[in-house]
């Protein structure tokens, strides 16, 4: 199994059998590692107006460091 960007991928085939999550309303994604994380108990950071929610403080302070890095792949 390796992630190719649009999904998991199996290396026998070309078939997608997996995609990366997205937030939904109502669900924040840590933009570092993509997990579902609960708004009301996450750290958070603003960053160019928005608000980011982490699952951990590790993945809080390693946005704040490069946030350029993490900000395409995330979603409200």
């Amino acid at each position: 199994m390796e992630y190719q960007g649009q999904g998991w991928m199996d290396p026998d085939s070309n078939q997608v059998y997996a995609q990366a999550p997205t937030a939904t309303e109502g669900q924040r994604l840590c933009p570092v590692c993509e997990m579902e994380v609960d708004p009301k108990l996450a750290p958070t950071s603003l960053y160019k107006g928005r608000t980011y929610y982490f699952c951990s403080r590790e993945h809080k302070e390693q946005f704040e460091a490069a946030p350029h890095k993490f900000t395409n792949a995330a979603v409200p």
